[in-house]
């Protein structure tokens, strides 16, 4: 299954980083991990790109907008709800892209946090709770900002 089936058929959790075993990343959805060889940057490019906009418009719409200037969070669809913020690899592999917003987070000490995802996979970062909290929070805002709940 390619990449793109997989992002239009699930909902994706997370698309991280994972090299290992000739793969370069990792989609996380509710019906399991799909690993892939293609980088993390370029998934994300033809997620965005699946709904109208690349990556790069889609940052500078949201520092425009919301005057987000670092690390801002992303809309990939105001009628799909789809919304996700990036934080570090804790490896310094490159950015882990955050699509569910309804995680959990659980300090591990003052510079890392565990991220528990809706399906309770985990993944941890190399930032503090407050500011993974902060970006969330961010994406949150961001989305109902732009695609809010119809009544």
């Amino acid at each position: 299954m390619s990449e793109e089936q997989i992002l239009k058929m699930y909902h994706t959790l997370v698309i991280a980083p994972h090299y290992e075993l000739g793969h370069s990343s990792v989609i996380s959805t509710h019906q399991g991990d799909f690993y892939s060889k293609k980088t993390v940057n370029h998934i994300l490019e033809k997620f965005c790109l699946m709904y109208g906009s690349d990556l790069k418009g889609r940052i500078k719409a949201t520092r425009k907008q919301l005057k987000y200037v670092k690390n801002p969070p992303i809309l990939i669809s105001e009628l799909k709800r789809i919304a996700g913020f990036q934080v570090p690899h804790p490896k310094g592999l490159g950015a882990i892209w955050i699509f569910d917003l309804s995680v959990t987070l659980k300090p591990l000490s003052d510079s890392h946090t565990e991220i528990i995802l809706s399906n309770n996979k985990s993944i941890i970062t190399s930032l503090p709770r407050n500011l993974v909290d902060k970006r969330k929070k961010r994406a949150i805002c961001m989305l109902h900002e732009y695609a809010p709940l119809i009544p």
